[in-house]
């Protein structure tokens, strides 16, 4: 079965940081759980039950936060770039997660 690899950002609504979460969907779509379907051009992998959050260890670490902000001071371009570099040291978390889907 072809899947569709998810990658999908969510801040903090406050600012200053966010998680990275990634899952698979069906090459279709995927289905809401009383029926209706997601079109591939909308899903995302909130949408989907099975997921896991960037340099998270489940079970024991479930979340994980990537910060970018310096506590209301102003942003700094170094801030955003280790959060950047910091994302990036988890990639293989979401390429072995997506081997293992398929």
């Amino acid at each position: 079965m072809k899947t569709i690899d998810l990658l999908t950002f969510q801040f903090n609504r406050y600012g200053g940081s966010f998680v990275v979460e990634v899952s698979s969907c069906p090459a279709v779509g995927a289905k809401f759980p009383w029926g209706d379907l997601i079109d591939t051009d909308l899903v995302t992998a909130h949408d989907m039950g099975d997921r896991l959050r960037l340099g998270s260890r489940p079970p024991k670490v479930e979340d994980h936060w990537f910060e970018y902000s310096d506590d209301g001071k102003k942003h700094s371009q170094p801030k955003y770039e280790s959060a950047a570099k910091h994302v990036l040291a988890f990639l293989s978390q979401a390429e072995d997660y997506w081997k293992k889907a398929k």
